[in-house]
């Protein structure tokens, strides 16, 4: 057992486990107008409101000389589309800033080849990716979360979204990219091969969690094991006892106060393997 902490030790120090920048990176489509590239930053998922949240920040760029004077976004395409739209003044474009909700928008000038170009960054704070994982949590801490994202992103929408009625100029996302915030979770980030422009997101836990939890498991059963075969009887109850409370202690290292969710796969493992303990008392007398 000291072998294998050993083991996770330097894998974990070695390998450093940890939530780092995911990217996917495209080519611009030949002949476009506009590249957008989209960044989802604080990935996590939130154990209060049990979902996937990010803030999503948006750039988006002119390959030639139209004015941006409106962005329209939309995470996700679960059947129909839910827009974030902000539209700002018309005319010559300056620098500005409008806001909509936890969303803003700022538009500036840049310089490409000695030339001017429009450019916007659309960003909106701590959305909901997705909201249907609750039931992963008991599984903690081999609970997995998956979100897909289907992004789409378009300028000057005559009504804040990216339908053929609004008259918008689609954005292409040419990079998708996920930072994680929460250091116990490790993701990766894959195009899904069943849609078109979708991406698929998926949070676990760190390898090293698991691990420990498993070599906790294997040494209380092994003790167990010890307790009804070589255990003296004179002495069992308190050292039974003292085994649960350190189950418990366990289960506090393990498990973090976050996690407020009741019972998950370590309460099951600690109340099966105190049934059991129950039994070898119950039996050895």
């Amino acid at each position: 057992m000291l072998v294998g902490f050993v083991l996770l030790v330097v894998y974990d120090l070695v390998f450093q486990e940890r939530p780092r920048k995911l990217q996917i990176d495209g080519s611009p489509l030949s002949g476009a107008q506009l590249d957008a590239k989209l960044q989802v930053k604080g990935a996590k998922y939130d154990l209060q409101s049990h979902s996937v949240k990010g803030i999503f920040n948006l750039y988006v760029r002119a390959v030639d000389d139209r004015n941006i004077d409106s962005v329209a976004f939309s995470p996700a395409d679960t059947g129909s589309r839910e827009w974030l739209a902000v539209i700002s003044r018309k005319g010559k474009l300056e620098e500005a800033s409008q806001r909509l909700g936890d969303c803003q928008l700022q538009l500036s000038e840049e310089l490409e080849k000695g030339k001017p170009v429009s450019s916007a960054t659309f960003e909106c704070k701590e959305m909901v990716m997705s909201n249907d994982s609750g039931a992963q949590e008991i599984w903690y801490p081999f609970d997995s979360y998956q979100v897909v994202m289907a992004p789409q992103a378009c300028i000057n929408s005559l009504d804040g979204t990216c339908g053929k009625s609004s008259k918008a100029q689609l954005a292409p996302i040419s990079s998708f990219s996920v930072v994680i915030a929460d250091s116990s979770l490790i993701g990766e980030v894959n195009r899904d091969l069943a849609k078109t422009d979708s991406y698929v997101l998926t949070l676990k836990r760190r390898f090293f969690v698991r691990m420990v939890s498993l070599i906790f498991l294997g040494v209380s059963v092994v003790f167990l094991i010890y307790l009804g075969v070589a255990g003296d009887p004179k002495d069992l109850v308190p050292k039974s006892l003292g085994f649960f409370g350190t189950l418990w202690a366990l289960r506090a290292l393990i498990v973090p106060s976050a996690v407020t969710i009741f019972p998950t796969a370590v309460d099951f493992s600690i109340l099966i393997i105190f049934c059991v303990l129950f039994l070898v008392v119950w039996r050895r007398f």
